[in-house]
């Protein structure tokens, strides 16, 4: 079972702290050492992403990437620029997924428009990819579904191997082309042999695993009027994941919305309280806070009653 994202042994700010160090001694320019402590570092954020709230991450990355903008301010040789790019690349990625993760799309968008530029430059496709979808991601959050479908697409052409075409399809293209109201079955078919192709699993913000594959499809389900064939994709994410975790929350809500549009109210306001129970408000991602607002909605509409007994006030802050 995965850590549950309270057990934190680590502060990120140790980590920026650290790189920091490392280029007060070798110079600022950086050197090998520094190179190896920045990857390192994206590494580190991109791992334990989910154990971190979003502001508290936040500054620790910008603080990296603001040693990257530095380093690069003082001409590095060739070399070493192009690796600088491909970091500060990964950290502008990070910071834009965090900002969408506070709420902050247009900012989002900025730090993930960087990423690709970044990315295109020093000619790494896997970031290139990651990044177009996050956009893709972005733009349907803001209504732009036409958008996001031309961005997942793109991504899609930098796709490596088996597991990212399998994110890339469910992540960006599967969602885009519910919100376009084309039917999701041949994208989930053509995901689903991506992903039964795809060698392993890989952990952190930048991978892709089993839970996340089927916490979309869930998803794109229930957004195509599906709640049935939903249920067991929902199930399945939420079972991957340690109870408390961003991706458990999601799922947990998923499951939940599921159960309302079956009719299982009582089961359904059982999960929303239940998520209530485990997770304070402060840990909740902006995300995570739409998910929620949106199945109590539903739930209010159907018996506001039952709703109102069981959550009370503790909807207050949605």
């Amino acid at each position: 079972m995965p850590r549950a994202p309270t057990d934190v042994p680590v502060s990120p700010a140790a980590v920026s702290e650290s790189v920091e160090l490392v280029l007060e001694v070798e110079g600022p320019v950086g050197g090998p050492l520094t190179l190896a402590q920045l990857d390192q570092a994206v590494r580190y954020y991109a791992t334990e992403y989910a154990r971190f709230p979003p502001d508290r991450l936040t500054a620790e990355v910008r603080r990296c990437r603001s040693a990257v903008n530095s380093m690069l301010g003082h001409a590095p040789p060739a070399g070493r620029r192009g690796e600088l790019r491909v970091l500060g690349g990964w950290l502008s990625a990070l910071l834009g997924n965090l900002a969408h993760h506070r709420g902050e799309h247009t900012v989002a968008d900025i730090h993930l428009r960087t990423a690709v530029g970044l990315a295109t430059d020093a000619g790494h496709p896997r970031l290139r990819a990651w990044a177009l979808w996050a956009r893709s991601m972005v733009a349907r959050r803001q209504g732009n579904a036409a958008t996001a479908l031309v961005l997942a697409r793109a991504g899609s052409i930098s796709a490596q191997g088996p597991l990212q075409q399998a994110q890339g399809l469910a992540w960006a293209e599967l969602p885009s082309l519910v919100a376009l109201g084309h039917d999701p079955s041949p994208a989930i078919a053509a995901a689903q042999r991506a992903m039964d192709a795809a060698p392993a699993e890989e952990p952190g913000r930048f991978g892709f695993d089993r839970a996340e594959f089927h916490l979309h499809l869930a998803e794109a389900l229930l957004a195509a009027g599906r709640p049935a064939a939903a249920l067991s994709h929902a199930t399945t994410s939420r079972d991957r994941k340690p109870p408390g975790s961003p991706g458990w929350v999601a799922a947990t809500l998923a499951l939940a919305l599921a159960e309302v549009r079956r009719g299982e109210l009582e089961h359904a306001t059982g999960l929303a309280a239940l998520v209530l129970d485990t997770v304070p408000p402060g840990r909740f991602r902006d995300t995570s806070r739409q998910r929620l607002t949106r199945c109590v909605a539903e739930l209010n509409h159907h018996d506001p009653a039952r709703t109102a007994q069981v959550l009370g006030d503790r909807l207050g802050w949605l």
